[in-house]
């Protein structure tokens, strides 16, 4: 019986102890999304009034 909570204590001690940062904050400076278009020419492509070249983030 003392060796079960002298397992469940040093366990609860070690987790307490334990580092809170497990997603660290990044930026995202740049993403490319690359999507099919099958059968247009790239100049199809170019001309789509769908195609977004610049993004400015609202932060």
């Amino acid at each position: 019986m003392f060796a079960l909570l002298l397992l469940v204590g040093g366990g609860s001690i070690s987790f307490l102890g334990l580092g809170q940062l497990e997603f660290p904050e990044f930026t995202l400076k740049q993403a490319l999304v690359v999507t099919a278009y099958p059968g247009a020419s790239p100049e199809q492509v170019e001309e789509s009034p769908w195609v977004c070249w610049s993004i400015t983030p609202s932060w």
